[in-house]
């Protein structure tokens, strides 16, 4: 769903569905081309859904390695389409971010190392943007100065152009939800569950249930009048 464009578009508070069981992205246009933008989407620890009587374990799987779900926020610049991930930049790197050095799909890392970028791991649990009370960032604002950052945030860079978007991704929270027998309930329709809605750190799978848990992602959207 595209909610901003040019200063117009949708503002206010979106959810959205685990993406390896749900279709579900937000796209936020950051200039008049729109060729570049931000893609948000909600990832989860998953397993495939139980189909046909099969047990679970039988099926394929996607993102049940991840240890801490959240919202993954991607900066796509499209003229970077030719040098794919293979132009790297990041903070302290001469000349950097007006250098014009970047990926063509970068994850844009909450814990702002840019440990992707500078080949340090392929990803770990503080990369994704949530709530918690240990170490989740829950929030995506624009750039205080857009040449000392902080980063990462939410300005535009192709061509190394730097511009500030005014755009605020704020509230960022989990909650959670349970399908059972493909009836929507609450935590309190389940004995067997004590679950902090807080923390997003379980795999959340249960062999008792033939439907797997949807996971919502809630966010704030603010954009520039």
């Amino acid at each position: 769903m595209l909610l901003g464009q040019n200063g117009n578009g949708q503002k206010g508070d979106f959810k959205l569905r685990q993406s390896w069981l749900y279709p579900d992205v937000y796209k936020i246009v950051l200039d008049n081309e729109e060729s570049e933008y931000l893609l948000i989407e909600n990832r989860q620890p998953g397993i495939s859904p139980c189909v046909g009587g099969i047990d679970c374990s039988e099926q394929g799987s996607f993102d049940t390695l991840i240890s801490l779900g959240g919202l993954a926020i991607w900066h796509v610049d499209e003229t970077m389409y030719l040098s794919g991930n293979s132009v790297e930049g990041y903070p302290g790197q001469s000349g950097w971010p007006a250098n014009g050095k970047h990926y063509h799909v970068a994850l844009l890392q909450a814990d702002g190392r840019y440990d992707l970028e500078q080949g340090y791991n392929r990803g770990d649990y503080s990369d994704f943007f949530r709530f918690d009370h240990y170490f989740g960032v829950d929030y995506l604002f624009p750039s205080l100065d857009p040449i000392t950052g902080p980063f990462p945030n939410t300005d535009a860079y192709k061509w190394g152009a730097i511009s500030q978007t005014n755009h605020f991704i704020s509230g960022i929270s989990g909650t959670i939800e349970i399908r059972l027998d493909s009836v929507l309930c609450s935590l309190s329709c389940s004995p067997y569950l004590s679950i902090n809605m807080q923390l997003q750190d379980k795999r959340w799978h249960f062999p008792f249930f033939r439907h797997p848990l949807v996971i919502p992602m809630r966010f704030i959207l603010s954009l520039p009048s």
